[in-house]
Protein backbone atom coordinates (compact mmCIF):
# COMPACT_ATOMS: atom_id res chain seq x y z
CA UNK A 1 0.00 0.00 0.00
CA UNK A 2 2.80 2.55 1.00
CA UNK A 3 4.39 1.88 -2.82
CA UNK A 4 0.77 2.75 -4.23
CA UNK A 5 1.33 5.46 -2.73
CA UNK A 6 4.57 6.40 -3.14
CA UNK A 7 4.27 5.42 -6.88
CA UNK A 8 0.94 7.82 -7.16
CA UNK A 9 2.99 11.00 -4.93
CA UNK A 10 5.60 10.71 -7.86
CA UNK A 11 3.00 10.43 -10.48
CA UNK A 12 0.72 12.88 -9.65
CA UNK A 13 3.44 15.85 -10.48
CA UNK A 14 4.27 14.71 -13.75
CA UNK A 15 0.08 14.32 -14.44
CA UNK A 16 -0.29 18.33 -13.10
CA UNK A 17 2.50 19.43 -14.98
CA UNK A 18 1.30 17.75 -18.48
CA UNK A 19 -2.25 19.26 -18.10
CA UNK A 20 -1.13 22.26 -17.42
CA UNK A 21 1.39 22.38 -20.31
CA UNK A 22 -1.40 21.61 -22.68
CA UNK A 23 -3.45 24.08 -21.57
CA UNK A 24 -1.23 26.68 -22.10
CA UNK A 25 -0.36 25.56 -25.95
CA UNK A 26 -4.38 25.08 -26.13
CA UNK A 27 -4.49 29.23 -25.09
CA UNK A 28 -1.16 30.19 -27.13
CA UNK A 29 -1.53 32.01 -30.50
CA UNK A 30 -1.16 30.03 -33.58
CA UNK A 31 1.66 30.60 -35.32
CA UNK A 32 1.47 32.95 -38.68
CA UNK A 33 1.32 31.72 -41.90
CA UNK A 34 4.54 32.39 -43.78
CA UNK A 35 3.27 34.74 -46.60
CA UNK A 36 3.04 33.50 -50.08
CA UNK A 37 5.61 34.49 -52.36
CA UNK A 38 5.23 37.09 -54.82
CA UNK A 39 3.80 36.47 -57.92
CA UNK A 40 6.32 36.18 -61.10
CA UNK A 41 3.09 37.38 -63.00
CA UNK A 42 2.26 41.26 -63.71
CA UNK A 43 -0.93 42.55 -63.94
CA UNK A 44 -2.47 44.06 -66.76
CA UNK A 45 -1.24 47.76 -66.64
CA UNK A 46 -4.13 50.60 -66.12
CA UNK A 47 -2.30 53.38 -67.29
CA UNK A 48 -3.35 55.41 -70.32
CA UNK A 49 -1.62 54.80 -73.66
CA UNK A 50 0.63 57.74 -74.01
CA UNK A 51 1.36 56.99 -77.66
CA UNK A 52 -2.35 57.26 -78.21
CA UNK A 53 -2.92 60.74 -76.22
CA UNK A 54 0.52 61.80 -77.85
CA UNK A 55 -0.77 60.67 -81.54
CA UNK A 56 -3.69 62.63 -80.37
CA UNK A 57 -1.78 65.91 -79.30
CA UNK A 58 -0.17 65.87 -82.69
CA UNK A 59 -3.36 65.22 -84.39
CA UNK A 60 -5.60 68.62 -82.38
CA UNK A 61 -2.72 70.85 -82.31
CA UNK A 62 -3.04 74.32 -84.67
CA UNK A 63 -5.89 77.12 -85.42
CA UNK A 64 -9.36 76.41 -83.57
CA UNK A 65 -12.43 78.38 -84.08
CA UNK A 66 -14.47 78.91 -81.01
CA UNK A 67 -17.74 80.27 -81.30
CA UNK A 68 -21.10 79.83 -79.76
CA UNK A 69 -24.33 78.55 -81.41
CA UNK A 70 -26.71 81.73 -80.98
CA UNK A 71 -25.48 84.48 -83.61
CA UNK A 72 -22.00 84.97 -81.46
CA UNK A 73 -18.89 86.01 -82.56
CA UNK A 74 -15.89 84.01 -83.61
CA UNK A 75 -12.31 84.15 -81.95
CA UNK A 76 -8.95 82.14 -82.74
CA UNK A 77 -7.45 79.86 -80.28
CA UNK A 78 -4.60 77.97 -81.11
CA UNK A 79 -4.02 74.45 -79.43
CA UNK A 80 0.15 74.23 -79.12
CA UNK A 81 1.76 70.95 -78.27
CA UNK A 82 4.17 72.51 -76.00
CA UNK A 83 4.24 70.76 -72.67
CA UNK A 84 3.23 72.77 -70.00
CA UNK A 85 2.87 71.57 -65.99
CA UNK A 86 -0.07 69.25 -66.65
CA UNK A 87 -1.02 70.27 -69.80
CA UNK A 88 -0.71 71.83 -72.68
CA UNK A 89 0.06 75.47 -74.15
CA UNK A 90 -2.94 77.52 -75.31
CA UNK A 91 -3.33 81.34 -77.70
CA UNK A 92 -6.06 83.24 -77.47
CA UNK A 93 -6.72 85.54 -79.58
CA UNK A 94 -6.97 89.12 -78.35
CA UNK A 95 -10.97 89.85 -78.52
CA UNK A 96 -11.39 86.04 -77.14
CA UNK A 97 -12.02 86.84 -73.24
CA UNK A 98 -14.21 89.55 -74.51
CA UNK A 99 -16.48 87.93 -76.87
CA UNK A 100 -16.64 84.91 -74.33
CA UNK A 101 -15.90 85.56 -70.88
CA UNK A 102 -16.06 81.66 -70.32
CA UNK A 103 -12.83 81.95 -71.80
CA UNK A 104 -11.30 84.12 -69.15
CA UNK A 105 -9.19 81.62 -66.73
CA UNK A 106 -8.75 79.36 -70.22
CA UNK A 107 -4.64 79.16 -69.89
CA UNK A 108 -4.00 75.85 -71.10
CA UNK A 109 -5.82 72.42 -72.59
CA UNK A 110 -5.30 68.95 -72.18
CA UNK A 111 -6.46 65.95 -74.13
CA UNK A 112 -7.03 62.47 -73.57
CA UNK A 113 -7.04 58.86 -75.03
CA UNK A 114 -11.16 59.57 -76.08
CA UNK A 115 -10.18 62.07 -78.06
CA UNK A 116 -11.90 64.76 -76.06
CA UNK A 117 -10.56 68.40 -75.50
CA UNK A 118 -10.52 69.80 -72.38
CA UNK A 119 -9.86 74.04 -71.84
CA UNK A 120 -7.93 74.39 -68.53
CA UNK A 121 -7.12 77.47 -66.10
CA UNK A 122 -3.62 78.12 -64.58
CA UNK A 123 -4.44 75.55 -61.74
CA UNK A 124 -5.31 73.04 -64.35
CA UNK A 125 -9.12 72.71 -63.63
CA UNK A 126 -11.37 71.97 -66.42
CA UNK A 127 -13.18 75.03 -67.71
CA UNK A 128 -15.22 73.57 -70.58
CA UNK A 129 -14.69 70.35 -71.98
CA UNK A 130 -15.35 69.73 -75.82
CA UNK A 131 -16.71 66.49 -77.39
CA UNK A 132 -15.88 65.30 -80.81
CA UNK A 133 -18.45 65.38 -83.01
CA UNK A 134 -16.90 64.34 -86.23
CA UNK A 135 -13.65 65.29 -87.47
CA UNK A 136 -12.53 68.79 -87.08
CA UNK A 137 -16.20 69.34 -84.63
CA UNK A 138 -16.11 69.85 -81.22
CA UNK A 139 -19.12 71.02 -79.25
CA UNK A 140 -19.50 71.52 -75.23
CA UNK A 141 -22.91 72.13 -74.17
CA UNK A 142 -22.75 73.66 -70.39
CA UNK A 143 -24.76 73.17 -66.96
CA UNK A 144 -26.27 76.44 -67.67
CA UNK A 145 -27.23 74.95 -71.55
CA UNK A 146 -24.83 76.89 -73.20
CA UNK A 147 -23.46 75.66 -76.59
CA UNK A 148 -20.19 76.02 -77.75
CA UNK A 149 -18.24 74.68 -81.03
CA UNK A 150 -14.50 74.43 -82.07
CA UNK A 151 -13.89 74.09 -85.73
CA UNK A 152 -10.10 73.07 -86.96
CA UNK A 153 -9.14 75.99 -89.25
CA UNK A 154 -5.23 74.08 -89.97
CA UNK A 155 -5.17 74.64 -93.81
CA UNK A 156 -2.69 71.77 -93.78
CA UNK A 157 -5.60 69.54 -93.84
CA UNK A 158 -6.96 70.64 -97.29
CA UNK A 159 -3.67 69.73 -98.87
CA UNK A 160 -5.49 67.48 -101.84
CA UNK A 161 -4.20 65.67 -104.50
CA UNK A 162 -7.49 64.98 -106.08
CA UNK A 163 -9.62 68.08 -104.85
CA UNK A 164 -12.74 67.11 -107.07
CA UNK A 165 -12.95 63.33 -105.27
CA UNK A 166 -12.96 65.06 -101.98
CA UNK A 167 -15.66 67.71 -102.95
CA UNK A 168 -17.92 65.56 -104.66
CA UNK A 169 -20.23 63.74 -103.50
CA UNK A 170 -23.30 63.70 -100.63
CA UNK A 171 -22.78 66.39 -97.98
CA UNK A 172 -25.27 67.04 -94.54
CA UNK A 173 -26.00 70.09 -94.12
CA UNK A 174 -25.65 71.11 -90.12
CA UNK A 175 -26.24 73.59 -87.33
CA UNK A 176 -23.49 74.42 -85.47
CA UNK A 177 -25.16 72.19 -82.33
CA UNK A 178 -25.02 69.52 -85.03
CA UNK A 179 -28.86 69.08 -86.20
CA UNK A 180 -29.17 68.17 -89.96
CA UNK A 181 -30.79 70.44 -91.73
CA UNK A 182 -30.78 69.21 -95.38
CA UNK A 183 -28.63 66.68 -97.56
CA UNK A 184 -26.99 67.76 -100.73
CA UNK A 185 -24.98 66.22 -103.70
CA UNK A 186 -22.43 68.15 -105.57
CA UNK A 187 -22.06 66.80 -109.32
CA UNK A 188 -18.52 67.73 -110.86
CA UNK A 189 -18.81 68.78 -113.84
CA UNK A 190 -16.09 66.85 -116.38
CA UNK A 191 -14.60 69.24 -118.11
CA UNK A 192 -14.41 71.68 -114.60
CA UNK A 193 -13.99 69.18 -111.73
CA UNK A 194 -13.80 72.34 -109.26
CA UNK A 195 -17.30 73.16 -110.39
CA UNK A 196 -20.55 71.53 -110.81
CA UNK A 197 -24.18 71.08 -110.09
CA UNK A 198 -25.87 71.18 -106.43
CA UNK A 199 -29.02 68.53 -106.44
CA UNK A 200 -30.98 68.71 -102.85
CA UNK A 201 -32.63 66.17 -101.63
CA UNK A 202 -34.85 68.36 -99.50
CA UNK A 203 -35.56 72.00 -98.62
CA UNK A 204 -33.00 72.86 -96.08
CA UNK A 205 -34.69 74.16 -93.25
CA UNK A 206 -31.66 77.23 -93.16
CA UNK A 207 -30.24 78.84 -94.22
CA UNK A 208 -33.09 79.50 -96.75
CA UNK A 209 -30.12 81.34 -99.19
CA UNK A 210 -29.11 77.56 -100.25
CA UNK A 211 -32.62 76.34 -101.36
CA UNK A 212 -31.48 78.93 -104.39
CA UNK A 213 -28.16 77.44 -104.57
CA UNK A 214 -28.27 75.48 -108.36
CA UNK A 215 -24.24 75.28 -109.04
CA UNK A 216 -21.09 75.69 -106.56
CA UNK A 217 -17.65 76.08 -107.26
CA UNK A 218 -13.97 76.04 -105.18
CA UNK A 219 -11.61 78.15 -105.96
CA UNK A 220 -8.63 77.78 -103.81
CA UNK A 221 -9.89 77.47 -100.08
CA UNK A 222 -13.33 78.66 -100.83
CA UNK A 223 -16.60 77.11 -101.90
CA UNK A 224 -19.14 79.14 -103.40
CA UNK A 225 -22.76 78.35 -104.25
CA UNK A 226 -24.91 80.49 -106.76
CA UNK A 227 -28.12 80.47 -108.02
CA UNK A 228 -29.64 80.38 -111.56
CA UNK A 229 -28.25 83.97 -112.54
CA UNK A 230 -24.63 83.10 -111.05
CA UNK A 231 -25.35 84.98 -108.47
CA UNK A 232 -23.22 84.30 -105.28
CA UNK A 233 -25.54 83.26 -102.41
CA UNK A 234 -23.70 81.21 -100.07
CA UNK A 235 -19.71 80.27 -99.38
CA UNK A 236 -18.23 78.34 -97.45
CA UNK A 237 -14.38 77.85 -95.98
CA UNK A 238 -12.45 75.11 -94.81
CA UNK A 239 -13.34 73.81 -91.09
CA UNK A 240 -10.88 70.92 -91.85
CA UNK A 241 -10.70 67.90 -94.12
CA UNK A 242 -14.22 66.73 -94.04
CA UNK A 243 -15.99 69.88 -92.99
CA UNK A 244 -16.94 73.13 -94.33
CA UNK A 245 -18.11 76.53 -92.67
CA UNK A 246 -20.30 78.72 -93.93
CA UNK A 247 -19.17 82.37 -94.29
CA UNK A 248 -21.34 85.78 -93.76
CA UNK A 249 -24.06 87.00 -91.65
CA UNK A 250 -24.15 85.00 -88.00
CA UNK A 251 -27.99 83.70 -88.87
CA UNK A 252 -26.17 82.11 -91.99
CA UNK A 253 -23.36 79.89 -89.89
CA UNK A 254 -23.86 76.73 -90.74
CA UNK A 255 -21.59 73.42 -91.33
CA UNK A 256 -20.95 71.26 -94.43
CA UNK A 257 -19.69 67.62 -93.60
CA UNK A 258 -19.60 64.07 -94.60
Amino acid sequence: MRRILERMSSILPLAMALTLSACGQAKAPAPAKSAAPPSTTSAPSTAPDTSLVDQTVKDVAGPWDFSGVKGDPVCRLTLSAKQLTGALALEKAADCDREFPILAPVTSWIVKGDGNISLTDKERRIVLTMSQQEDGLYLSITPAEETYSLVNQDSADFARSQPSAVIEGRWKITALDGDVLCTIDLNAASETPMAGIVVKTSPCLAPDKLNKAVTFEQIRDQLSFRDGAGREVLTFEPGDSATWQSMGEANDKVLMTR
